[in-house]
Order: structure tokens, then sequence, then C-alpha cells
């Protein structure tokens, strides 16, 4: 019987398979040894006929004991059909950290389709009354145990000693070699001694009181993830507009007074300021959603659709947690429903190989203490919250509470849980009037720009021609990522901007 046309649901996952195909074909085509580590990979397990064909080939040539690398692939299929196709795949970059991840989600696709197959045939043969029902019921419960059975087949459960002790050696020597820690690091030097890093499957919470700057941070942590790290990341911002977002982000990276963006009313030195800022903050692999009220189903919708289009995403940001839909079958259960919630975006970060940070609001009990420094038993609803995470980071600034204290323009990052290490406090410097977050150097904060004064001649004037620049109206000025102005080079930010 030939096969029945696909569905809309069936053409979504031969979709989702798509950068998930591509990802392991171009690190098995890299380190080919894999093949032996991949739980039996088979042709069978690719959706796409041009990568059921290209893995075929690497495959077969690696049990040949022949060689296998992208100079031979591209030699071999040189003006054949495949071609495109191939040298789409060498365009890739290889992800040795997720390819046994992405090697079972790619299963699961392919299992969930043929699924889906069946089940149209069946379709078709519910319509057909010359089929007696009792025997139709009988075939549909048939496949539908196969197809349970395949899936459950194809997705290994376990893994010996051996095998987590290969991939593990593998990722160590990596780290020894290029000298980098894996995972994100938040680019505060204090903070970063006592986390280390977040690793990709990681739950993150960060929390705060109003006005304590926990989205500040958060995106402080993601735009140096961004820059200095090159990592993907995508933002879901439930409370706050993209475009404050962005603004915000701009303020801190050019050190440009917020109140001057939000009324357009910029001051001497800060145009320049503006265009250098922008040059580095438009580049940045950040991406916003500003949907209100996602569900954890929504989102994972959203992220599928943003690997399909992206083809790498390293982490998420949620802000915040309590803003997400809540279930309605835990009815008036806030914490229940905030704790199915916390569980989902942990099965997010392991579904997806990806670290997970989201915002949290913290119970207003704390105000009634004297010492108001936050602690776990804080979060709201925080059993579920607590128990889910792998690391909890409380944000706290004593001048919120005693304007007058000698801590002003001090943060500290309280960090409540870590399951891979110690527990600790890190201070930070707070700008407050740039919305950011700096390092403490030597009892001074450092920033991004250390820039003169500059007066310009008109701020105004030159406010609206770098506007025009950006919308592409009327008259502007050119920006680059290095622009020259009265002597002063603008350039990209030095290594530790935080």
């Amino acid at each position: 019987m030939s096969a029945e046309p696909l569905s809309a649901v069936g053409e979504d996952f031969h979709l989702r398979a798509i950068p998930l195909e591509k990802s392991v074909l171009v690190t098995v085509l890299e380190t080919p040894s894999l093949l032996r580590q991949l739980d039996g990979l088979a042709p069978s397990d690719f959706l796409s006929p041009n990568a059921k064909a290209f893995f075929d080939w690497i495959n077969t040539e690696f049990q040949a004991e022949r060689g296998v690398t992208p100079e031979i692939a591209m030699s071999k299929f040189a003006g054949s059909d495949l071609e495109p196709y191939v040298m789409g795949i060498l365009t890739e970059i290889p992800r040795h950290d997720a390819v046994v991840q992405n090697v079972h989600a790619m299963k699961e696709l392919a299992v969930r389709a043929s699924s889906l197959q069946a089940l149209l045939r069946s379709a078709k043969d519910i319509r057909d009354s010359s089929i007696p029902v009792e025997a139709t019921i009988h075939t549909i419960s048939a496949k539908l145990s196969r197809a349970g059975t395949a899936l459950r087949s194809k997705k290994k459960r376990f893994f010996s000693y051996s095998q987590i002790g290969e991939q593990w050696a593998q990722a160590f020597k990596k780290k020894i070699e290029d000298g980098e820690i894996p995972g994100i690091q938040s680019g505060f030097a204090a903070l970063d001694d006592i986390i280390v890093s977040m690793q990709p499957t990681d739950l993150v919470i960060i929390a705060g009181r109003p006005a304590m700057g926990k989205t500040t941070f958060a995106m402080n942590i993601a735009e140096h993830a961004a820059k200095f790290q090159g990592k993907v990341g995508l933002v879901f911002s439930m409370e706050m507009p993209a475009d404050q977002l962005f603004q915000r982000t701009v303020s801190g990276y050019g050190e440009i007074d917020a109140h001057n963006l939000r009324t357009g009313k910029l001051k001497h030195g800060e145009v320049e300021k503006l265009g250098a800022s922008l040059s580095q903050v438009q580049g940045l692999k950040l991406f916003v959603c500003d949907e209100p009220a996602l569900s954890p189903m929504q989102m994972t919708s959203i992220i599928y659709d943003f690997i399909e289009e992206h083809g790498q995403l390293d982490f998420i940001l949620v802000d915040y947690l309590q803003l997400m839909a809540l279930d309605e079958k835990w009815g008036g259960n806030m914490a229940a429903a905030v704790g199915a919630n916390s569980m989902a975006l942990k099965t997010i970060a392991k579904t997806f190989n990806i670290a997970v940070i989201a915002l949290s609001q913290l119970s207003r009990a704390l105000e009634a203490r004297p010492n108001k420094r936050p602690m776990n038993s804080d979060l709201r609803e925080s059993g579920a919250i607590e128990q889910d995470a792998n690391l909890i980071m409380f944000v706290y600034r004593d001048e919120v509470y005693h304007p007058e204290t000698e801590d002003k323009g001090i943060a500290e990052i309280i960090v409540g849980k870590q399951r891979a290490g110690a527990l600790g406090t890190a201070k930070l410097g707070w700008m407050g009037r740039f919305t950011k977050f700096v390092n403490l150097v030597a009892g001074s904060i450092s920033g991004l720009f250390t820039l003169p004064d500059v007066v310009a001649d008109d701020a105004r004037q030159r406010s609206i021609a770098l506007a025009n620049s950006l919308s592409g109206d009327g008259p502007g000025v050119e920006i680059n990522a290095a622009s020259h102005v009265e002597g002063i080079t603008f350039v990209d930010a030095p290594e530790r901007p935080f």
C-alpha cells in the first residue's frame, strides 16, 4: 500500500528533524568513531531522504574501515544530486556535546512520523465500511502497541560507565586543549569563581524582590554569553516589551543615561556612545519573544520553530516564572501550578540540551525580617522551584532598604543552591543610571566605555541624524563597528565589559 500524504503534524515532524539530522551528520562526519557510541544509529532513523543516503555512505565507509572526512565527502558527491545537500551539511558546526541527545530526539521523531503514517492508513480502513468494526479496532490497537514498543526500543534509557566515561574524557580533553570552560559563564569574575558556569540541561533560578535588578542581572549574563562566548539565546519576556529590553541593553553597553534614552534628549557625548553601542548590540545573537502568559507547551513549540529557523540554541531566559500560563487543572492551587511549570522548564532544559534561566519573585515575608537578604524559603511556591533548580541565585542591594548604607552602588549575588558546587556571595557594582551590573575592580567599578565628556556641536540634531540612519528615513550618519568622533575612536568592547 502506498503511503498516505503527510498531515500537517507529519510535516512538522520532518521540519523539526532537519536541524537535528544536520547536526548529527556533520558531527559524525568530523568524528566517525562516535558511531560506536550512538546506540545503533541507522538510515531509518533519518526522515530526510538526503540525510538517509548521506548517513548510509558515512556508515558504510566507517564499517569498512575506509577514510571518512569532509574532504572525501566533497570529492565523493561532487556533481551528484546530493552535492548541494552535502555542501550545506559542511557549513554546520559540529556539536559533540549534544550529539547523543540529538540522536535520541531524532529517533523519537522518526518513530512518531512512522506511527502517524500507520494511523493514517488505519483511518482509511475505518472509512471502508466493508471491514468489520471489531477487526478495525483490533488492527489499530496492534499498530499503536507496535509503535509504543518501537519508541521504547529506539530510545536508550541507560548507559554503561564505559560509554559515559568515553564521552566525559572527550569533553575533559577538549576543556584542557581549548582552555575554555564549557557552558555559560556570567561574565562576573567574583560570581564565576563560585558557580564556574551554567551547563546545558541546568535550570537556573534568579530571584529577587522588586527593584533589585533581577531582569537586568539576567540580561547582563545573556549579553555576555552572546558577545564573548558566541552563544545563541532566546528571551521569553512576558513582563517587558522587546523594545524596552533592547533599550536597556543599549543603555548598559554604551553607558548612556537610561532616562535620556527614554526621553530622546541625549546629552554631550551620548550620541557618539549610542552609535558605538548600537553597532555592538545589534550584532548579538539574542532573540526576544514578548508574548504574554505563555504555557510550557507554547514555549516548547516556539523553541522547535526557533531551532528549525536558526539551527542553534544554547539557552533561554524566562522573565518570569510566575507570569507563565497556569494549567487550569490545578484550580486555585498556585503553588502546585507554578511547581508544574518549574518542572516543565527543567524538562525543556533536558529535552533541548540547553540552559534555562528563569526569573522568580520572592515572598513579601522577608520584608518583616531585620536582615532582608533572601534565602531559598523566600521563593514563592518555593518547594517545587527549590527542588527542580540546579542553581539558585538571589539579587540583593542593601540601598533599596537602607538609602544611607555604606554599600551604596554595591549588589550582592547570593548563591542559595548549587548542586555542582559550593554556596557563597559575590559582590558586584550597580550602575543604576545605565541599568547594568559590573565587576568591582580594586574597589572601583569597571564599565564598558571610559570616554571623556565629548562636546557635540548639536546633540539634538545628531540624535535625529543617528535615528534616521537606523530607520532609513531621511539623512543620517554612518554607523560602523568603529566610528571616529573628534579624535576618539570607538572600538569593540574590551574583553571584560561587565
